[in-house]
C-alpha cells in the first residue's frame, strides 16, 4: 500500500503517478463551494480515465466506474473537511492488486491505518 502525496497548500496541482506499473496523470483540484477536493485521472496521452471524482471520506472514489485500473485508490477521512486536511486528516491511498486478495488484512490495516 502506498500513500499518495498530498498539496493542501495548493488548490489546483498535477502530478504524476506510477501506480501498479502504469504511469497517470493525476489531477487534484479543490472546490470552496463545493467544499471538497476533487480528482481526474488520465493516462500519459491525455485520455480521460476518470473525470471530476469527489473525494470523500472511507470511499474509493472509482468505485461503480467501468475504468480498466488495477488496485484500489481508497480516501481515509472524513466526508466534511477543510482544504488543509488533504494529507493529514484526509489521505489517499493505493492499494495494489495482490494486497486486494487478503481481504482480511486490507481490512484491518484500513480500521488502524494511521500514519
Amino acid at each position: 500500500m502506498q500513500e499518495l502525496p498530498a498539496f493542501p497548500n495548493l488548490p489546483q496541482h498535477v502530478m504524476t503517478l506510477t501506480l501498479d506499473g502504469r504511469t497517470y496523470r493525476y489531477r487534484r483540484t479543490y472546490m470552496p463551494r463545493m467544499r471538497g477536493w476533487y480528482v481526474d485521472i488520465e493516462t500519459m496521452d491525455g485520455e480521460p480515465v476518470v473525470s471530476g471524482r469527489r473525494l470523500c471520506g472511507e470511499w474509493a472514489p472509482l468505485t461503480g466506474l467501468d475504468v480498466d485500473f488495477d488496485g484500489l485508490l481508497y480516501v481515509r477521512g472524513p466526508d466534511s473537511y477543510q482544504r488543509e486536511d488533504l494529507g493529514g486528516d484526509l489521505r489517499e491511498i493505493f492499494i495494489l492488486p495482490e494486497e486486494l486478495e487478503d481481504e482480511a488484512a486490507v481490512g484491518e490495516y484500513l480500521e488502524e491505518y494511521e500514519p
